[in-house]
């Protein structure tokens, strides 16, 4: 039977990881109120990119944690966010992309 991990540190890796999770969707919050504002829509568009570093940043922290105290299921959650989080950072680098096109 594998070792059960220390509720203190599964506390710390889901903090990290809610966290990420928050940054991946904050600039998706972001676009319903661009609908009435174009000012919202526009750093929605252009948050994309520096908030999914700053997610890439915090799973990659929970990520050391859970490696380090062998939880298996925070890891595999690891993994996904990691994914999530490097599709948001290309979608932003391509938004960054397409706007120094336009306005070149």
């Amino acid at each position: 039977m594998p070792p059960v991990p220390n509720l203190a540190y599964r506390i710390k890796i889901t903090k990290f990881y809610r966290l990420a999770l928050i940054c991946y969707t904050g600039p998706l919050m972001l676009f319903p109120i661009g609908l009435v504002s174009e000012l919202t829509h526009g750093l929605g568009i252009i948050s994309v990119f520096p908030l999914s570093l700053i997610g890439i940043t915090y799973t990659v922290l929970g990520f050391k944690i859970s490696v380090k105290h062998h939880d298996i299921e925070k890891k595999d959650i690891g993994y996904a966010n990691l994914l999530l989080g490097l599709v948001m950072a290309l979608v932003g680098a391509l938004i960054f992309a397409f706007l120094f096109i336009k306005l070149r």
